[in-house]
């Protein structure tokens, strides 16, 4: 190993030594803050580095045993950070061969000993180099330290929270021989330009890894399913590593995805292991565009356990026998070299791995890595003008270079549609039959002889005819608590017409408001009646359309006679919310359904909250995830709910002083956490006057001390301010498939929660609660004249901005 001689540009940092024998030694230092100093570091410039050798021992950023919170410095930072290391060119190598040795620490996460995101470093500079040592951050995960097992500190909490290393924003990292160690949020180096990992291990869950970087002859120990975020820009590759799948050994197929949200990945010489009964499925991503091409050669899984990406899929492009494959790899007398110089030599020839002269020898320099599309989608209208596709071919880093890049078309209706050759870069597609008349979906795959692909979609609509003309006047007709909407059309086309329902207190329509809407090219023709419609007239509005037409003229129609109590249900209220307008009536209006988003009181301490990510509160539609098929879902952190019927003497509403509310949803979170962080909570409140916000209800929260399950206890709301009045029980229901019923009786307030969804293993073993039940007494008076219904999600919006949410598939109000 290296003898460093400390000078201003080779400093020492050991841990063992005294305070006194520092002072005597210039350059030599026993902390690890006082090293990466500003003052320390001022001798390095961007052409020569300070290099920085550490001894064998563990250096803590911070106290592990303080329960000191850990702030943002600085509110333009993007997590709370440890340390902020300034030097343009900066070596930090460890003094001993084995990377376990030498461990720089801290033991800090999101809501544990850190309000957000707490990452040990931000370096700022030009350069960065780490070698012979591990990056770790203890908050989730033991530090067993095999030097000095007395050293050894036990994991902050058993949650798995946010916990990252750090990041930089320099233009080139290179780590070599260490060990990068965390759970969620892993983040070992992120931001630079150009990103090498070589030799290294890795130890992560979710959103982990950096996803625009090379990987060389490097270890994963993956704990769950999507260990990198995006895989930004050209994307992440791996060249000669080993993926560990540390999944359960319960006959269960784990599906191990490389990105959440996609992103290119390119996989060379790589194997993925198990243990001896784990089964695996490799993907990709788990929504992947119709752009996304990913590619592999010579990668190797264990037989019969492990399903690889299939050869087949669209998605897949194994480029062992192309071209392609030498921007990754040169084979030559059983040899491999593999062409880092080629994804990260940029435009100043950087090369980390001291083989560019070979490369550039062989002449497989600036070769592309990625092919791209102006657009995933593009639109052709029968009789209308050709489309100009334009692609683009990139290296590794970003530089376009000229390419040939070849089209072809595959569907169904791909005979319908003429490529034109414009250039070696881009082509028209031109319609040949304009008479098409139904709207379908092909796909345009592009690619070069070398290799690339990519894909998009193109969308053809058939030639816009006029808008259908109605034969006759519509009709409304009562059928049994319902009203039915009928009318012709002269054309026998499809019936994709917009349907408008009203109410209004006369027949001339002059104070109507709007109680129903039909989700696109899905006319809502059925009303169904509640006894917030006694006393009104129901209008309807049809703005006819067929698939291939324009919208026609609106036409209105009304029901001949007020609603009358024998019309309808006056007891109990569902929907499934696909009809309802998700806006917010002025005034919070009784009888109708209020959407909107307000931050809680009891928020105020929460880390961030997502304020303007969209301007509409609620979605009605498919998202994914744990959230099957289609419902309503938030838009805007703090999105709520609020309905108060009305209270009309011929309603009976206001002597019926008992009330129960029977909620069906879905998070999207599949582990059941439920939410993205700690402190993020839904409330299901009966009993409430919407205005005030004096009610009752269940809280289900997602707290700091559990990863994969949510609690869940009773709230009394008191003028907005919510307060628990029953005990907190753990439970793993809040999944796919949760039921919550809260009700309210005679001064009893019960609620009720569970899921035919069942619990992993380990939630088993945790002991989580499989159903909650829980009871107070809330006496009789207070609140008894309130019969309103409150659903306040304070949850983050998440990756896409729907993967933290909670969809919502129906409720059911009863009054009794």
């Amino acid at each position: 190993m290296i003898k460093p001689n400390p000078d201003s540009c080779h400093l020492l940092l050991d841990s063992r030594l005294a305070n006194e024998e520092v002072q005597k030694n210039p350059y030599t230092y026993n902390s690890i803050r006082e090293v990466l100093s500003d003052g320390a570091l001022n001798a390095a410039t961007v052409e020569h580095p300070v290099t920085v050798y550490i001894a064998p021992g563990i250096y803590w950023l911070e106290d592990p045993q303080s329960e000191v919170v850990i702030v943002r410095e600085d509110p333009k930072d993007l997590y709370p950070y440890g340390c902020k290391v300034n030097c343009a060119n900066l070596k930090l190598v460890g003094l001993s061969e084995n990377p376990e040795d030498v461990v720089i620490a801290a033991n800090r996460g999101n809501d544990h000993g850190a309000k957000g995101n707490y990452t040990l470093f931000h370096f700022s500079g030009e350069q960065l180099e780490m070698e012979n040592l591990t990056l770790g951050n203890y908050c989730c995960v033991d530090l067993d330290y095999a030097l000095d097992p007395a050293q050894s500190v036990k994991k902050r909490t058993e949650a798995i929270t946010q916990a990252q290393l750090a990041d930089t924003n320099a233009d080139k990292f290179h780590a070599k021989n260490c060990r990068f160690v965390s759970r969620l949020n892993l983040y070992p180096v992120c931001g630079a330009g150009r990103s090498l990992y070589e030799h290294c291990h890795f130890e992560q869950t979710d959103d982990a890894l950096n996803g625009n970087a090379v990987y060389l002859d490097c270890e994963f120990d993956f704990y769950s399913g999507m260990p990198i975020y995006q895989a930004s820009g050209t994307g992440a590759v791996f060249l000669n590593c080993t993926f560990h799948c540390k999944y359960p050994q319960d006959g269960e197929t784990h599906a191990q995805y490389f990105t959440k949200v996609g992103g290119q990945i390119a996989l060379i010489d790589s194997s993925f292991a198990g243990l001896p009964d784990t089964k695996v499925a490799v993907l990709w991503t788990k929504y992947p565009s119709v752009a996304l091409k990913c590619y592999q050669a010579n990668v190797t899984y264990p037989e019969g356990r492990f399903t690889p990406p299939e050869g087949a899929d669209s998605h897949t492009v194994d480029i062992d026998e192309k071209m392609l494959a030498e921007a990754y790899y040169i084979r030559k007398d059983g040899e491999t070299v593999y062409n880092v110089y080629n994804l990260l030599g940029g435009k100043d020839d950087w090369d980390p791995l001291g083989n560019g002269e070979v490369i550039r020898f062989a002449g497989k320099t600036d070769i592309p890595t990625q092919l791209l599309l102006e657009s995933e989608a593009f639109e052709l209208e029968a009789g209308g003008s050709s489309i100009n596709i334009k692609g683009k071919c990139l290296t590794f880093d970003g530089r376009e270079r000229k390419c040939e890049i070849h089209f072809k078309i595959e569907g169904d209706s791909a005979d319908s549609i003429e490529i034109q050759r414009v250039s070696e870069g881009s082509c028209l597609l031109q319609l040949k039959d304009s008479n098409i008349d139904h709207e379908t979906e092909v796909v345009l795959t592009a690619q070069t002889k070398e290799g690339l692909q990519s894909g998009a979609y193109v969308r053809i609509h058939p030639r816009k005819v006029a808008a259908p003309r109605l034969t006759g006047n519509p009709v409304i007709c009562l059928e049994g608590k319902m009203l039915r909407l009928s009318y012709d059309f002269t054309e026998a086309e499809n019936d994709c017409s917009d349907i408008i329902w009203f109410r209004s207190r006369n027949i001339r329509g002059e104070d109507k408001i709007v109680t129903a809407i039909s989700q696109p090219d899905q006319p809502e023709k059925v009303y169904a009646l509640t006894g917030d419609d006694v006393g009104y007239y129901i209008f309807a509005q049809i703005r006819p359309r067929t698939n291939r037409s324009e919208y026609g003229e609106a036409v209105q129609c009304f029901y001949e006679k007020a609603i009358s109590p024998e019309d309808v249900e006056t007891d109990r209220i569902w929907t499934d919310f696909h009809n309802l307008p998700l806006y917010s009536h002025a005034g919070n209006e009784k009888g109708v359904w209020n959407f909107d988003a307000k931050r809680p009181a009891d928020t105020c301490d929460f880390e961030k909250w997502d304020r303007e990510k969209t301007q509409v509160s609620w979605h009605y539609g498919a998202t994914g995830d744990g959230s099957k098929g289609e419902g309503l879902y938030q838009g805007m952190q703090g999105a709520r709910i609020r309905y108060t019927p009305t209270t009309a003497p011929e309603m009976g509403t206001e002597t019926k002083r008992n009330m129960e509310v029977l909620l069906e949803a879905d998070p999207a979170k599949s582990a059941g956490q439920g939410f993205g962080s700690a402190g993020q909570y839904l409330d299901v409140c009966i009993k409430t006057d919407t205005d005030t916000l004096d009610g009752y209800g269940l809280r289900i929260i997602r707290t700091a001390a559990h990863s994969d399950a949510v609690s869940m206890y009773l709230i009394q709301y008191v003028r907005g301010q919510a307060q628990c009045i029953s005990r907190e029980v753990v439970t793993s229901c809040f999944v796919t498939g949760c039921r919550i019923w809260v009700r309210y009786e005679n001064g009893i307030l019960s609620a009720k929660a569970w899921t035919v969804t069942e619990p992993t293993v380990v939630q088993q073993e945790r002991g989580y609660a499989r159903g909650v039940e829980l009871t107070a007494e809330v006496g009789r008076r207070e609140n008894a004249e309130n019969t309103g219904l409150l659903i306040w999600h304070t949850g983050s919006l998440g990756t896409e901005n729907w993967r933290n949410t909670t969809m919502l598939h129906g409720v059911s109000i009863l009054y009794f």
